[in-house]
Formats: C-alpha cells, sequence, structure tokens
C-alpha cells in the first residue's frame, strides 16, 4: 500500500458516510465557502497556538483534520491564505505556511488544503504541490 493512501485511512469513515446508505444520488452538495474559509482560519489558529488536530473533533461542530506535518509535531509559526476555489464539493484553498524544521529554523511552504462542509467539517492537507 502506498503512503498517499495510508494518509486517505482516516478519511474512509468520512467518504463512506458522505456515500450514504440509499440517500440522495449523485455528487455531494458543494462546501459553504463562507464556513469553508472560518474552518480553516479556526484548524490554522488551533495549530499555531499548539492545540493537537484531534482536539478539534470535540467541537460543535466537530471538525476532521487531517494534515502530516501537524501530526508529526511540527510548529506552525504562521500562515496566509493565498486563494481559494470551489472544486468538486470541496473549497480548495491555497495556503503559505510558516513552520518550524526541527532546529527551530523557519521554513515556509505553499501547501493546498481541501475544506468541505457537507456531511462534516473536514480540512485535509492535499499532497505537497
Amino acid at each position: 500500500m502506498s503512503v498517499k493512501w495510508l494518509r486517505m485511512l482516516p478519511w474512509a469513515p468520512l467518504v463512506f458516510a458522505a456515500a450514504g446508505c440509499g440517500g440522495q444520488a449523485g455528487p455531494p452538495a458543494p462546501a459553504d465557502t463562507a464556513a469553508a474559509r472560518s474552518a480553516l482560519h479556526i484548524v490554522l489558529d488551533a495549530w499555531k497556538k499548539g492545540e493537537t488536530a484531534d482536539s478539534l473533533k470535540d467541537r460543535r461542530p466537530p471538525m476532521y483534520v487531517n494534515d502530516y506535518e501537524w501530526r508529526s509535531g511540527r510548529r506552525l509559526l504562521g500562515y496566509e491564505v493565498r486563494n481559494d476555489d470551489l472544486s468538486g464539493g470541496a473549497l480548495r484553498c491555497r495556503v503559505t505556511l510558516a513552520l518550524a524544521d526541527e532546529q527551530g529554523h523557519s521554513v515556509s511552504k505553499s501547501v493546498v488544503y481541501a475544506v468541505g462542509t457537507n456531511p462534516a467539517v473536514a480540512v485535509m492537507r492535499e499532497e505537497d504541490p
């Protein structure tokens, strides 16, 4: 199994929940763009404050986050949302992250997050561009 598929495993329950059991056919409803933008800022602010990604599951509504650098312990020093566009059911947001590397030096990265709001709030970092 490739690393890419292993990163997707935590999202499997959401995918199956979104598919439903005999519910409405067709693609998922598009993300609420205002709610998706707000969710992205809440998630990145939580990371910057030193919270864990799993702590966001306790919010109302719960937020599900998948970012491998956050989960590996990297610190977020700052971020800037560059642009976003609706693609399928998710809002895709290009963000510049300022991260602290293992020696504490600042490293800048441009990444893309897919933010969904239906059926749950989910923020998933896509592969590095």
